[in-house]
């Protein structure tokens, strides 16, 4: 899981622990973590510098509302898991899934959803149009991005019943639909949708199979290291609450989907 923003001043945060009686200096100031690759348009990054995306926007919100300092760490995934696995840059917040679990006895979720993914197969097979059963997956090759993983998935590859083939890019993928040399490309929606709109090869044939029959939608939350106190997490929790509310995490979803 943006614009390098160091601050420091000491009146500030002297301002934000009088805003927030249960948090210390330490708390008021929060590590956003960013990951560098494959993450638009969740979080998107230029050089290494962050430069906005929908989880970014919904961060830098609450915490203008919360009256906390963002600092940003932009890394690739391996740095990012490193920082949340060994307790690293401390109070720091990302986003994550419930159905990533891996690193989730690290950190606290901020039990308020902000937006549903679905998932598809980007694919320029005639007779695919829907995925209604994993059966219609069988002795089919796929692109996944390296290093994603998919339960519904990964099985019937382990057992023989179809192929995956790992790719390090969007582009890559779609060269692999277009060229005909998959039968399709799994990954979310949003994300698909996304960057095939800035793919430059773009054939009449690719189209979205719906695979939300295979991989069940799941939500989108925020989560914080464990050091945060329970007061600041519960604080965070009611303005993005507020946030939901107001339907400003529902427009940032649409300003970036808007194709």
């Amino acid at each position: 899981m943006k614009r390098i923003r160091l601050n420091a001043c000491i009146g500030v945060l002297l301002t934000l622990c009088g805003a927030h009686g249960a948090l210390n200096a330490q708390e008021a100031t929060l590590n956003y973590l960013i990951i560098s690759e494959l993450s638009a348009p969740f979080q998107l990054v230029d050089d290494n510098i962050s430069t906005g995306g929908i989880v970014t926007d919904i961060v830098e919100e609450l915490a203008q509302r919360a009256e906390h300092t963002l600092t940003y760490t932009v890394g690739s995934t391996e740095r990012i898991e490193t920082i949340i696995k060994y307790g690293q840059k401390q109070p720091w917040i990302a986003y994550t899934a419930k159905v990533w679990p891996d690193l989730s006895e690290h950190y606290t979720y901020l039990e308020v959803p902000l937006f549903e993914v679905t998932h598809s197969m980007l694919t320029c097979d005639p007779n695919i149009q829907a995925v209604n059963s994993t059966g219609v997956l069988r002795g089919k090759r796929l692109a996944i991005l390296k290093s994603f993983d998919y339960p519904e998935i990964t099985p019937l590859a382990n057992r023989g019943e179809l192929s995956l083939t790992d790719i390090r890019s969007y582009e890559q993928g779609f060269d692999l639909v277009k060229f005909q040399r998959v039968h399709g490309f799994v990954e979310m929606d949003i994300r698909l949708k996304y960057n095939l709109g800035r793919y430059d090869g773009h054939e009449d044939c690719m189209h979205l199979a719906d695979l939300r029959k295979v991989i069940a939608p799941y939500s989108i939350y925020l989560a914080v290291s464990r050091d945060l106190t329970l007061d600041a997490t519960r604080a965070l929790e009611r303005t993005l609450e507020a946030m939901v509310n107001d339907t400003f995490i529902r427009n940032v979803v649409n300003r970036y989907t808007r194709y």
